[in-house]
């Protein structure tokens, strides 16, 4: 069912900094908000996450996500490109294990957050990157920001970069190149 990368969407599992993301990138036309991304290789999904870059086993990302009907949903997204060049893409992305989170969501390859891996190596045959980065939002629906945001940058001694650009999961499932998307309830 799986394939070589194949994107994998979930909301992730209650928490403040699950619940900070989906109140600040909310969507506006779909009953589900993702909180996170990532990409599958050999049965193992591709993902920066607060320990890093790093490989985790499908099934253990499928059951990570929070449930939906009683059941984890993960949502599936297929692009149609070529085996060669996906397997190119795959090999980019796996060369960045290990590195770490970016907790500060610059713009850096020095360490990544979880849409910004994908972001910046999701390339077409010709080069160009698949998603424009967007405008970063920390806030939610009523202009104020989760105090989630507020303790976390206030504890790196940095300023909540509003408006810089970005990424974030609700935004890639959101953005019209797909070749296929499913919503999968995992048993």
């Amino acid at each position: 069912m799986f394939r070589d990368g194949d994107i994998l969407f979930q909301v992730g599992k209650n928490s403040a900094e699950t619940s900070a993301i989906i109140d600040s990138t909310k969507s506006l036309t779909s009953d589900v908000s993702y909180s996170h991304v990532g990409i599958v290789k050999n049965d193992v999904v591709i993902e920066a996450t607060e320990n890093g870059v790093i490989g985790t086993p499908l099934p253990e990302f499928l059951t990570r996500s929070t449930n939906k009907l009683g059941k984890p949903l993960v949502s599936l997204a297929r692009l149609n490109l070529p085996i060669a060049h996906m397997q190119q893409i795959l090999q980019n992305i796996e060369k960045e294990i290990g590195k770490p989170y970016n907790f500060s969501f610059s713009n850096t390859t020095e360490a990544f957050y979880c849409s910004q891996l994908i972001v910046e190596h999701l390339v077409d045959e010709s080069g160009e990157k698949i998603f424009k980065k967007i405008p970063m939002n920390f806030k939610d629906e009523t202009g104020a920001t989760p105090q989630y945001w507020v303790d976390l940058f206030k504890s790196m001694g940095k300023k909540i970069p509003y408006g810089e650009l970005g990424s974030n999961p609700q935004q890639l499932m959101e953005t019209p190149v797909w070749a296929e998307r499913l919503q999968l309830f995992i048993d």
